[in-house]
C-alpha cells in the first residue's frame, strides 16, 4: 500500500534548511534544500517500515502494570 508523504512537512524541513543556509552562510539554493528534505522524508519512510513495532507488555509498560495489580 502506497501511503503519500506530508508535502506540508517537507516543505516545512526545506523551509528550516533554507533558513539555516542562509543565517550559517552556506549559499544553499532552494531547489537544493528541497531536495534533502525530499530524500529525508524517503530515508525516514524507510527507516519506520523497516523498524520492528515493539510487543507490549504488563510488566514494561506502566499503565497496564497498574491494571492488572
Amino acid at each position: 500500500m502506497s501511503r503519500k508523504f506530508d508535502r506540508a512537512a517537507i516543505m516545512r524541513d526545506a523551509h528550516g534548511r533554507f533558513r539555516d543556509g542562509r543565517r550559517l552562510g552556506l549559499g544553499w539554493s532552494w531547489s537544493q534544500c528541497l531536495k534533502t528534505a525530499w530524500a529525508a522524508a524517503r530515508l525516514r519512510r524507510e527507516w519506520e517500515e523497516r523498524r520492528p513495532t515493539p510487543a507490549i507488555s504488563a510488566r514494561n509498560h506502566s499503565s497496564l502494570a497498574r491494571r492488572a495489580a
